[in-house]
């Protein structure tokens, strides 16, 4: 696999790892590079990359920024990590794997609404 590919699967590893969408990436990535911020789509198609067959190109300063928005070193995002045998790092809707630890968007949903209505560190709710 080239290294392309490993970055674009660890674009997703990644993120899901954090429970960020495609959105928050995009939105920390801009504070990052100061570019305008790309779309959910661009994202979308960065992450499928491997599986489309059709290769996401990622410039050095790209690497640089994603390390940092990551907080991983560089060499981690040329890592190739195997896809999971369990839900092949797709679990369906409302599903998360026990194998890998990836949720269907369903249950990052269900996360997201969970961690907005949590008390807030201040000591008060929402």
């Amino acid at each position: 696999m080239s290294a392309a590919h490993n970055i674009s699967r660890n674009l997703r590893h990644f993120r899901r790892a954090r429970g960020w969408t495609q959105a928050e990436v995009s939105r920390r990535f801009a504070e990052i590079t100061g570019e305008a911020p790309r779309s959910v789509a661009a994202w979308s198609a960065a992450e499928r990359s491997p599986e489309s067959g059709r290769t996401r190109s990622w410039t050095a300063n790209d690497v640089a920024a994603l390390a940092v928005l990551f907080d991983v070193p560089i060499a981690d995002l040329f890592e190739e990590r195997p896809v999971c045998r369990g839900c092949e790092g797709e679990p369906p809707a409302g599903f998360t794997c026990n194998a890998c630890g990836a949720t269907g968007a369903v249950a990052e949903s269900v996360a997201k609404l969970r961690a907005m209505l949590a008390p807030s560190e201040t000591g008060g709710a929402l």
